[in-house]
């Protein structure tokens, strides 16, 4: 990836990952938050969202697994 000084403003960066939730996991509502860092220093850069240098990225729901012995 470009490094963000190669951004443009307005233009989103896709970067995918697999998230694997653990199966014991309880059916909710939950964040998924991002953070940058630096490449060199690996310390986590500032961001203007919030205090915690996080980004949200998505509010995920979580549904009881259908195959589940209730």
């Amino acid at each position: 990836f470009r490094p963000t000084s190669g951004w443009e403003v307005g233009r989103p960066i896709r970067d995918p990952h697999l998230v694997t939730l653990p199966t014991s996991a309880p059916p909710g509502e939950y964040n998924l938050f991002t953070g940058l860092y630096d490449l060199e220093t690996l310390e986590r850069l500032d961001v203007a969202e919030n205090e915690n240098d996080l980004i949200l990225l998505e509010l995920i729901e979580l549904s009881p697994d259908p195959l589940s012995a209730d």
